[in-house]
């Protein structure tokens, strides 16, 4: 698809989010994301060569949008819990300022074998900071001397999980419910 048809691709992306949300993966088919679209599904084949191809990219597209702005730290010189702390309120921030690619990866992360797997591992394993973080506090001695990859499982997937049912109930996250995700979040992994 010529790069000026940008309104098809961005119909296409949006069918997919709207469908997997909507009816589920399992019923995913390129001739429904199509009509959801607007375009034949012909269109679709000029732009991703399988539905795998679209998946992966649309995958791909939602962590970048995630990793790059969850980072903004603030002031690097701020102490480590400061600092934590506004990485995890950034996380839920991102999560709420997009909540169908956040919903989307969701699915993915239950169900990887929907995108390539070369891919999936690769940005599960990327660090994107987190890990660093976490271990520079364990350094420091303010983070429990837990393997990091159980701190992330214990603070990021119940956020995902609590800002998901919010969004399927209809529930507004308030300023104050964030403050108290991120502190539950702090307390759960403070040494």
């Amino acid at each position: 698809m010529p790069k000026k048809d940008n309104p098809k691709l961005a119909a296409i992306k949006q069918a997919v989010l709207d469908l997997t949300l909507e009816e589920g993966y399992q019923n995913l088919s390129m001739s429904k994301i199509a009509k959801k679209a607007g375009v034949s599904p012909a269109t679709i084949y000029l732009t991703y060569t399988s539905k795998e191809d679209m998946l992966t990219s649309l995958y791909l597209e939602a962590r970048e949008n995630l990793d790059s702005q969850m980072h903004d730290l603030g002031e690097t010189q701020a102490d480590i819990q400061t600092q934590i702390k506004k990485m995890y309120e950034n996380y839920i921030r991102v999560l709420l300022e997009r909540p169908q690619q956040s919903l989307f990866m969701n699915v993915v992360n239950n169900n990887p074998t929907l995108i390539n797997a070369d891919v999936y591992d690769k940005m599960i394993r990327q660090d994107n900071g987190v890990r660093e973080l976490l271990k520079k506090g364990q350094q420091q001695g303010v983070i429990k001397q837990q393997d990091v990859e159980l701190l992330i499982a214990f603070t990021f997937f119940p956020l995902d999980d609590l800002l998901e049912m919010n969004y399927v109930a209809g529930r507004t996250t308030t300023d104050e419910m964030i403050k108290q995700m991120v502190d539950m979040c702090w307390s759960a992994i403070k040494a």
